[in-house]
C-alpha cells in the first residue's frame, strides 16, 4: 500500500516518460488511474473528516452532514482495498470515477443541507475545480459534477426553497456557474493534453524502436564480417589495431572440377550450389569457434585461434575438417548415385604466427597476413581431392589425437618442398566406438584439460 502511494505521488510530480506507454490510450488512461487512485484515496480520507467537527458545531440537527463525511472516508479505504483484488485490477477508472462522483455529489449534498452556506457553496466549487483537475477520463467527471450542479439547483429552489434574493445568494450562484463552465473547459482540454501527449509518446517510441531495429540490423551485419570483439572496438574507437597472434591454424578449402562442371550449369544452379556448401562451412566454423575469413570464387577460408588467441585452435581446425570432408563425400555419394558430375573438395591447414587486422574504409574486411597463411595456401593446392593435407606444425599439435599419414617432403609453389601430412579420423582410442568419427569422453577430457592451460 505505502508503494502505491509513493507511486502515486512520484506520479503527480515527476511524471513517469521513461517507461513504455501502452498500446492504446484507454490502457494509458488505465495507467494513470492505478498511480493517482492511491493518493487521492488518501486525500479523501485526511481532508474530509476533519469537517466533521465543524458540521457538528455549526449544523448539529443536520446528523446527515457527518455521515456523507464519514461515509467518504470508509469508501475511499473500500476503495483501496478493491484496488488490489486481481480481478479488479483493469477496473481503476471505473473506481476512479465512483470516487469522484462521490465527492461531488457529497459537496453538493452538504452546501445543501447548510441551507446554501457561501462556505459550503465554496467547498462545493473546489471539488468541481479538483475533480476536473485530476480526472483522467473528463467525459466521466464532467457527468459526475454536472450532475451534483444540476441536483444542487433543482433540490436548492424546489425542496431547501433557498433564496436567491440576497446579494451573497446571487454571487454563489453565479461564481458555481462560472466555476462550473471553467471546470468543464478545463476538463476538456486536459483531456486534448493528455491524448496528444501519449501519441507523441507512442510516436517517438515507435521511431526510437526503429532506430534500435536498424542499430541491430546494422551490429549484425557487421558481426557477419567482423569478430564481435574487433566490431566493439571499431564501434567504440573508429579504428583497430593489427595484433600479432604467436599461435593460429588457417585453412583453406578448394573445389575441384568446379570450372569445368559449372560451365554446365545455369548461373542460379552454380550460386545455388555453392550456397549449399558454404553454409554448411559456415555452420561447422561456428560450432567449433573458428573465425570465418572470406571465400574467393570456389575458395573458403577460415582460421582457428583468431582474434582471441587459444590453445585448441589445430584441433578445432582438424575437427571442422573431418566434418566439412564428411559432408562432401557424402554429397558425392548423393550426386554419384543420381549420375550428376560432383565437385571433389582439396582442402589444407598450417599452423604458426600471424597478423590479424581490419583493411579497408568504407567495406570492412578483417584478414590474417604471414608466412603461415600462404604455407597453408599451398597446402591446399598441393593436396589432393578428397583428402586433408597438414603442415608438420599442424600435425606436431594433433597427433596425439588423430590419426595421421606422412606423405613425405611435397614440391609447393613458391616454397619448395615441405613436409605434408594427411589427416585421416581421430585416433580410435579418443573416438566413440573407435570409429575415428566423434570424440569421445577421453577425447573431451584431453581438450578441456588443453583448453585450461593459459
Amino acid at each position: 500500500m505505502l508503494k502505491k502511494l509513493i507511486d502515486s505521488a512520484r506520479y503527480a510530480l515527476k511524471g513517469s516518460q521513461d517507461r513504455k506507454h501502452p498500446d492504446t490510450y484507454i490502457e494509458e488512461l488505465e495507467y494513470q488511474c492505478e498511480r493517482i487512485l492511491p493518493g487521492l484515496c488518501l486525500v479523501c480520507v485526511l481532508v474530509w473528516l476533519p469537517y466533521v467537527s465543524i458540521d457538528q458545531v455549526n449544523h448539529p440537527t443536520q446528523t446527515l452532514m457527518p455521515k456523507i463525511r464519514i461515509g467518504l472516508s470508509f469508501f475511499a479505504i473500500l476503495l483501496l482495498v478493491l484496488q488490489r483484488f486481481p480481478l479488479l485490477k483493469n477496473w481503476n477508472m471505473t473506481l476512479l470515477v465512483f470516487l469522484g462522483w462521490y465527492v461531488a455529489l457529497g459537496a453538493a449534498t452538504e452546501a445543501l443541507l447548510s441551507g446554501a452556506d457561501s462556505a459550503y457553496i465554496g467547498g462545493l466549487f473546489i471539488t468541481i475545480m479538483m475533480t476536473a483537475l485530476i480526472g483522467p477520463l473528463p467525459y466521466w467527471m464532467t457527468a459526475g459534477f454536472s450532475t451534483s450542479v444540476l441536483i444542487f439547483f433543482v433540490s436548492g429552489i424546489l425542496l431547501f426553497q433557498i433564496s436567491l434574493s440576497s446579494p451573497s445568494q446571487q454571487y454563489s450562484m453565479r461564481d458555481l456557474f462560472t466555476v462550473f463552465v471553467c471546470s468543464l473547459a478545463f476538463g476538456y482540454v486536459q483531456h486534448r493534453i493528455r491524448k496528444s501527449n501519449y501519441t507523441r509518446a507512442k510516436e517517438i517510441e515507435r521511431q526510437k524502436g526503429l532506430v534500435e531495429a536498424k542499430e541491430a540490423e546494422s551490429n549484425r551485419l557487421l558481426l557477419n564480417i567482423l569478430p564481435e570483439t574487433i566490431a566493439n572496438e571499431l564501434k567504440a574507437s573508429g579504428s583497430t589495431k593489427p595484433i600479432r597472434i604467436e599461435a593460429a591454424t588457417v585453412m583453406f578449402t578448394d573445389f575441384v572440377g568446379f570450372t569445368r562442371i559449372s560451365e554446365k550449369l545455369t548461373p542460379e544452379a552454380v550460386v545455388d550450389e555453392l550456397d549449399k556448401c558454404f553454409s554448411y562451412f559456415d555452420q561447422v566454423t561456428e560450432k567449433y569457434h573458428l573465425e570465418k575469413l572470406k571465400t574467393i570464387g570456389d575458395s573458403f577460408m577460415c582460421a582457428g585461434g583468431i582474434p582471441t588467441a587459444n590453445r585448441t585452435h589445430a584441433i578445432d581446425c582438424c575437427l571442422a575438417a573431418l566434418e566439412v570432408q564428411a559432408f562432401m563425400n557424402q554429397m558425392k555419394d548423393i550426386k554419384h548415385r543420381q549420375g550428376f558430375d560432383y565437385w571433389e573438395l582439396r582442402l589444407g591447414m598450417n599452423t604458426g604466427p600471424l597478423v590479424a587486422g581490419v583493411v579497408g574504409h568504407k567495406k570492412f574486411a578483417y584478414d590474417v597476413w604471414g608466412d603461415t597463411v600462404n604455407t597453408a595456401s599451398r597446402l591446399e593446392s598441393s593436396g589432393v581431392p578428397g583428402k586433408i593435407n597438414i603442415s608438420l606444425s599442424t600435425f606436431e599439435a594433433v597427433k596425439h589425437l588423430f590419426d595421421c599419414e606422412h606423405r613425405g617432403q611435397v614440391q609447393a609453389k613458391n616454397k619448395g618442398d615441405i613436409d605434408m601430412y594427411f589427416l585421416n579420423s581421430i585416433r580410435s582410442e579418443f573416438s566413440m566406438q573407435g570409429e575415428g568419427r566423434v570424440p569421445n569422453a577421453l577425447f573431451k577430457q584431453y581438450y578441456e584439460a588443453l583448453e585450461g592451460e593459459h
